[in-house]
C-alpha cells in the first residue's frame, strides 16, 4: 500500500461524512480518482482532510475547498497552507462549501458567506 493510499483509507471516513451532506453526487472511488489524475489536490491532515481544485472564472481564480472534513481546530490550522498554495497558483480567493456553521466558524479567519445552495431532487 503506497502513502497516499494509507492517508486516503485513514481519512475516508471524514470524506464519506463530506460526501454524505453534499448529496452523494461523487463516491470515494470517484474522489480518489480525481486526486490520482490531479484533477484536484489532496490536503490529508491528523485529524481532517481537505479535498481543492481550481476553479477558474473569466474575472478571477479560485482555490475551492470542494470537501472539508474533520476537525474545526484541524481545518482552521491548515488556512494558512492553503492561502500560500492559492497565492502561488495565482487564485485571488478561496471558497468551500459545506455546512452552515463554516460561516460562523470560519469568520474569525476572514472568510464571509457569499450564497447559499438549495437542492430538491427530481428524480
Amino acid at each position: 500500500m503506497t502513502l497516499f493510499e494509507a492517508e486516503f483509507e485513514r481519512c475516508s471516513k471524514w470524506l464519506q461524512d463530506a460526501l454524505d451532506y453534499a448529496g452523494n453526487t461523487h463516491d470515494l472511488a470517484d474522489v480518489k480518482k480525481s486526486i490520482q489524475n490531479k484533477e484536484v489536490e489532496f490536503w490529508p491532515a491528523p485529524n481532517g482532510a481537505i479535498v481543492t481544485m481550481f476553479i477558474d472564472y473569466p474575472k478571477t481564480r479560485v482555490l475551492h475547498a470542494w470537501l472539508v472534513a474533520g476537525e474545526l481546530p484541524q481545518i482552521e490550522a491548515m488556512i494558512p497552507s492553503l492561502v500560500t498554495f492559492g497565492r502561488h497558483f495565482g487564485c485571488s480567493r478561496i471558497t468551500g462549501i459545506g455546512r452552515a456553521g463554516w460561516v460562523r466558524a470560519l469568520k474569525k479567519h476572514g472568510f464571509t458567506g457569499i450564497m447559499t445552495t438549495v437542492s430538491k431532487e427530481i428524480a
